[in-house]
């Protein structure tokens, strides 16, 4: 049955007004705790099942920009946040946490590839592999990155039961940190430890985003975004013709990460906001291709991940929280860190609150944003070590 809306621009129209509701709703107290990427990857699962919007596949025009331009340039606008001096701030409690982190994940993607039984091609699960290893030591960003290097978007039913299932338990993660601080406390390993109190640090910048935005601010990140995207297809070619083959979106990452070191780039304070609308539309196109009838046939998928996930967490906790009690770091620390690891620098401000470390918020975005950094590397190298 064909869609109700047919034609390019209408689709852009639909797609753009599902990005513009998950945020005004994500705002709502209700709706906080879900986010706005979960808002919208839904909504647009609904408007394609309701035969509203089509799905992938059905060769529609604005789906392959959204795979073949906007994502990339999405992917280069939030790294532009990755400014790697500004991490010396960050502590080196904070730091040594965050990698203790990552290296638990990377154990845990080894793991779970071996020992956890899902029921398909070994590439499928090397790139799975990669994609979790890149958005618990980065973000959704690198996870995409990842997941567009090995055709996973296109792997209906598998994509979409990684997301789903990757979101959920996340939350439950998120929940669990919490409450770890408090509770590791009541324990002996930590007797007479008392929290350190730190001076919050603040961003000489932070005031900018409140002015009204000029055309300069707007249009300077999106057409770098757009030069580096197509920078990096025409290298992405030449290397190719040299026998070189390299993904393009690791040219977009690497381009991002030099840029993100220029002085004045933290200016660009637009820069987040329009990565992040970038990838609302992509989770938006994401949602489009969840079939619900091919997810309700696809339970032992969805089981076989939450084991996947889970080994992968519990080999991250089991680094991070057993060297981070014998190196002394503080429960709160760790928790942020681990925050930084799986949730992103985005949420760890709310978590430093939350466990009542809010000079911690700082450093914990720090950190974060040296994942967003480093998640699209360590991901590729999983790939490419378990294929």
């Amino acid at each position: 049955m064909p869609s109700l809306l047919v034609s390019p621009f209408a689709v852009l129209v639909a797609l753009l007004t599902v990005v513009a509701i998950s945020e005004w709703a994500a705002r709502w107290p209700l709706l906080r705790k879900v986010g706005s990427a979960i808002l919208a990857f839904l909504l647009g699962a609904l408007l394609a099942n309701l035969d509203i919007i089509p799905t992938p596949g059905n060769d529609t025009p604005i789906y392959d920009a959204v795979f073949g331009f906007i994502l990339p340039g999405a992917i280069f606008l939030a790294l532009l946040q990755a400014n790697l001096r500004a991490l010396l701030k960050a502590g080196g409690a904070m730091v040594l946490a965050f990698f203790l982190g990552a290296v638990g994940v990377a154990i845990g993607a080894f793991v779970a590839a071996y020992l956890v039984p899902i029921a398909i091609p070994d590439s499928s699960l090397a790139a799975l592999a990669g994609m979790f290893t890149a958005t618990y030591i980065g973000g959704s960003a690198n996870f995409n990155a990842v997941a567009l290097a090995y055709g996973m978007e296109s792997q209906g039913s598998l994509y979409v039961v990684a997301i789903l299932v990757d979101n959920v338990i996340t939350v439950l993660w998120l929940m669990m940190l919490l409450a770890f601080p408090g509770l590791m406390r009541r324990t002996r390993f930590y007797p007479n430890l008392q929290p350190s109190a730190e001076p919050v640090a603040s961003n000489p910048h932070q005031d900018e985003t409140l002015q009204r935005p000029t055309v300069f601010q707007v249009t300077a990140p999106l057409a770098m975004a757009a030069i580096a995207v197509l920078l990096s297809d025409g290298l992405a070619i030449f290397f190719g013709e040299i026998g070189f083959p390299v993904p393009g979106i690791i040219i977009v990452t690497t381009i991002a990460l030099l840029v993100a070191q220029l002085p004045g780039i933290d200016r660009l304070t637009l820069a987040p906001s329009l990565g992040m609308a970038g990838l609302l539309l992509f989770l938006v196109v994401v949602g489009a291709s969840a079939d619900v009838a091919a997810l309700v046939e696809a339970r032992s998928l969805g089981m076989a991940m939450v084991g996947f996930i889970a080994t992968i967490l519990f080999c991250h906790a089991i680094v991070l929280v057993g060297f981070g009690v014998l190196l002394r770091i503080e429960p709160e620390v760790i928790a942020v860190a681990s925050v930084a690891n799986i949730g992103g620098s985005a949420v760890a401000p709310a978590i430093a609150e939350g466990v009542g470390r809010p000079n911690l918020a700082l450093p914990g975005v720090l950190v974060g944003l040296l994942g967003t950094a480093l998640g699209t590397y360590a991901g590729f190298s999983v790939a490419q070590l378990l294929q």
